[in-house]
């Protein structure tokens, strides 16, 4: 009877701790909610809340434990790369700024020295004999990640979840999505929204003035974001996202002008822009640019207010162009390109960057042409010219630079100008021929020193002499068309055909015109 009863009292006792042990752990479910899209270059892009809450009735843990937030890898030259996260420094000061709910703000739950910012991992503990009481809360927020640091990582972003010590996690919950997609930034630069490009002539006068109108589109809809939208001062957003529009070389003669301000009226957000130096702030002042800031015509803007989320929006920004110089001017051609700002790295070496948020590698959109200057040429068509050394027939050029004019006969005379000519040749059987642009030593006569027909005179020369200073071995026998382009705009011109020293044939060349396709109409 005793043993009976020793045994049951064993019994009585195994089973009380049990129970004991099984209420000194705290299972937690997980709710997330995700970001509905974040950009592919960004350094600094938001991810979703993640919640963990306890569902059960209140159970004090024992042992410290802990909660591990862990951020996706990604294979990059053959080694796996956590994706970083790279806000906030993941330290207990800044607690505050990243966990919260009716457990987690209190002092009983703490981040710990073990998290890494560059490992994207977040490790929370929970301090020993901890009471969780019911429905209790650990939230998780406010943390940026940098999907630019690991190119190929792709949507959905799923978190892994693990823990230790007295805590648990609901099977099934421990790869919360935190961001549903991602996308770049810009779709296009100048194809939606009525772009409107600035055209000159290079015979318009000095002071002549043109305005156009640079569109970039987001490429979904709620790209475009202001401060308040990217979560403010409070999420350490110093400024809204900008866009950056870079210009290519931009010819002798133009002067190129940025406001300081874009209207809300003219931005096409319905809300203002701002001129920002690099890292988002007002730059204050006109930009203004011309060809000796070589590839250095670089221009921000910063959005100044909440913009739709509905739509894929477009943004629209006006500049002015100038002529500096007098006629004629240099032809050319300026082209834009654009791309998502403020520029940044995902740390300033491992130090975590605060002081630019939010920040975005370079991914360009090109954007075409905003500025043209018309190539100040002639293009002068010979249908048939020969070079018969066995029948002594030759053919010669006389090309006149008419753009020196009488005096007081034209109400617009034309501009004075200098050029080269290149002579391309077309041969009706045999190889091919490399083209020739007149230089110094040029064959001929009426070239001045540099090989240049200056304005009112005109240059003669036989075929002969240009197929062999283009390097044609003699006897240089040709027949076909020739085309030639003068670096002058009114030229006129006539070939001849001699045999011998006499003229047996002229014709007039036919002046080209600048559109070729799909029907040439020649005025000539």
């Amino acid at each position: 009877m005793k043993m009976k009863t020793l045994l049951a009292a064993a019994v009585l006792f195994f089973g009380a701790s049990t129970a004991a042990l099984a209420q000194n752990r705290a299972d937690f479910s997980v709710i997330s909610t995700q970001v509905t899209n974040i950009v592919a270059t960004g350094h600094t892009e938001a991810v979703g809340t993640i919640t963990f809450k306890h569902p059960g009735g209140a159970v004090m843990i024992l042992a410290e434990s802990t909660l591990v937030i862990q951020m996706p890898t990604v294979v990059v030259s053959g080694a796996n790369v956590p994706v970083p996260i790279t806000f906030p420094e993941l330290t207990q000061a800044n607690k505050g700024k990243i966990v919260g709910g009716s457990l987690g703000g209190g002092a009983a739950v703490s981040v710990s020295p073990t998290s890494s910012n560059s490992l994207g991992k977040l490790v929370l503990i929970i301090e020993p004999n901890t009471t969780v009481g019911p429905d209790a809360t650990i939230e998780v927020f406010g943390l940026r990640i940098s999907p630019a640091s690991t190119p190929g990582l792709t949507a959905p972003v799923v978190a892994t979840l693990s823990q230790t010590g007295d805590v648990g996690i609901v099977s099934g919950q421990n790869r919360p999505e935190i961001v549903s997609a991602i996308s770049d930034a810009l779709r296009n630069v100048n194809v939606d929204g009525d772009p409107e490009s600035v055209t000159f002539k290079a015979t318009d006068d000095k002071g002549s003035t043109g305005s156009g109108v640079i569109t970039i589109k987001e490429n979904f809809s709620t790209a475009f974001q202001s401060a308040s939208q990217l979560g403010g001062a409070l999420a350490g957003v110093t400024t809204s996202t900008n866009v950056r529009l870079t210009l290519s070389q931009i010819p002798p003669g133009l002067e190129v002008t940025f406001p300081t301000t874009v209207s809300s009226a003219d931005s096409g957000l319905g809300v203002s822009l701002t001129r920002t130096n690099s890292e988002g702030q007002p730059a204050g002042g006109v930009a203004v640019f011309d060809a000796g800031d070589g590839a250095n015509a670089t221009v921000y803007y910063r959005i100044e207010g909440p913009v739709s989320a509905g739509d894929e929006d477009v943004m629209k920004i006006p500049f002015d162009v100038l002529t500096t110089l007098n006629p004629p001017l240099s032809s050319g051609r300026v082209t834009v390109t654009a791309s998502f700002a403020p520029p940044g790295s995902a740390f300033d070496g491992t130090a975590v960057i605060t002081d630019v948020i939010p920040r975005y590698a370079e991914k360009t959109v090109e954007g075409g042409q905003i500025i043209g200057v018309a190539a100040n040429i002639t293009a002068l068509m010979f249908t048939h010219v020969l070079n018969i050394s066995s029948l002594n027939f030759n053919c010669g050029f006389a090309i006149a630079n008419t753009t020196t004019d009488p005096e007081d006969v034209f109400t617009n005379a034309a501009t004075r100008q200098a050029g080269t000519v290149t002579f391309h040749f077309f041969p009706a059987i045999g190889p091919a021929i490399p083209s020739y642009t007149t230089k110094a030593g040029s064959p001929g006569t009426g070239l001045d020193a540099t090989g240049q027909v200056t304005s009112g005179r005109t240059y003669l020369v036989l075929l002969s002499e240009l197929l062999a200073a283009a390097g044609v071995a003699a006897p240089a026998d040709f027949q076909g068309y020739v085309i030639a382009v003068t670096d002058f705009s009114n030229a006129h011109a006539i070939s001849f055909v001699m045999e011998r020293a006499s003229i047996v044939q002229a014709q007039a060349a036919l002046v080209m015109s600048a559109s070729r396709d799909p029907i040439e109409s020649l005025n000539n």
